[in-house]
């Protein structure tokens, strides 16, 4: 699977008109070389009924487009995975990432991050929020553990905007 099939997996939400999708958007922070983890998450996230961007195909700046989209996104998911050889044995990950991950926690969004085994160096504000940590052997379980997270999310999202359409919250009426 190669860079422009996995951009046709997801959506652009500039075409995309409303907000339809009963679960949300999820702008996914990954690495376009692994497109094995990358097209199994995808392909398990659209079967799930959420709608996914990624930093593929921009018709404009990809820095921009990128920041557009995780603005434009409900959650916020990063498949960290092993980049570079360190001299302590362990792996960095895609810079890309860990910026991509710093703008979406500036941004608040709610964050889920996968990070294989070896990956260290994610340091920053991103470095103290729970992971799920997996390797080829455990990427299944581990899509299905963040899964769960994401579902969590959209549910308090959408609890969170039926309160505020009925004017109700959990210190009772709005005023």
């Amino acid at each position: 699977m190669n860079d422009s099939s996995l951009a046709a997996q997801t959506i652009d939400i500039s075409r995309s008109g409303s907000r339809r999708s009963r679960k949300g958007y999820i702008f996914l922070s990954c690495r376009f070389a692994d497109s094995e983890f990358v097209g199994s998450l995808i392909r398990l996230l659209k079967h799930e009924k959420f709608e996914v961007m990624t930093g593929g195909s921009a018709s404009t700046f990809i820095s921009q487009a990128i920041l557009d989209r995780i603005k434009a996104c409900d959650m916020f998911l990063c498949l960290m995975t092993r980049d570079e050889l360190k001299v302590d044995s362990t792996y960095t990950t895609s810079p890309w990432l860990l910026q991509e991950t710093g703008a979406a926690v500036a941004l608040g969004k709610p964050l889920v991050l996968m990070v294989q085994d070896g990956v260290s160096g994610i340091g920053g504000l991103q470095a103290d929020w729970q992971r799920i940590h997996f390797t080829d052997k455990t990427f299944l379980r581990a899509a299905l553990d963040a899964l769960q997270q994401l579902e969590f999310q959209s549910k308090r999202r959408r609890s969170h905007f039926a309160e505020l359409a009925t004017g109700s919250s959990k210190h009772g009426k709005a005023r």
